[in-house]
């Protein structure tokens, strides 16, 4: 009986370690459509980004040397074959986040779309993405 439980929670345990991938991701593009401010557009796509997939939400941290540190949590809004999309609403935003399977699989190849759009503007990164070699 002891074994069984020994089995059972080292079979949880590796299900756990599975439910989550974190991957870091560097900007490939990046586009504004309020501005054509070059400063702006290159500090964005000095950026550094860290992708954690989890069973129901995506969340992505952004770090910057000309911007603040942003942290957002998207509840999943759909899977399917083209990746996991999730998408969060603010008072004056719509913010969305799009992973390939092999992001949301920690596998190479990982490619992400974060944006952010309101009536007055709308930001968009395009993401090039590893898995995380200080994860786990």
């Amino acid at each position: 009986m002891t074994r069984l439980a020994v089995l059972l929670a080292s079979g949880l345990c590796a299900g756990l370690a599975q439910a989550e991938t974190v991957v870091t991701c560097t900007v490939a593009d990046f586009h504004s459509f309020d501005r054509e401010d070059t400063k702006f557009a290159q500090a964005n796509k000095a950026k550094r980004f860290t992708i954690t997939v989890r069973t129901e939400e995506i969340h992505v941290r952004s770090t910057s040397e000309e911007f603040d540190t942003s942290e957002k949590t998207y509840p999943i809004l759909l899977r399917d074959i083209w990746g996991v999309h999730g998408v969060t609403a603010r008072a004056f935003a719509l913010d969305t986040v799009s992973v390939n399977p092999a992001l949301a699989e920690g596998r190479p190849g990982g490619k992400a779309v974060v944006s952010v759009q309101s009536p007055d503007y709308a930001n968009v990164w395009k993401l090039v993405c590893a898995p995380d070699s200080d994860a786990g």
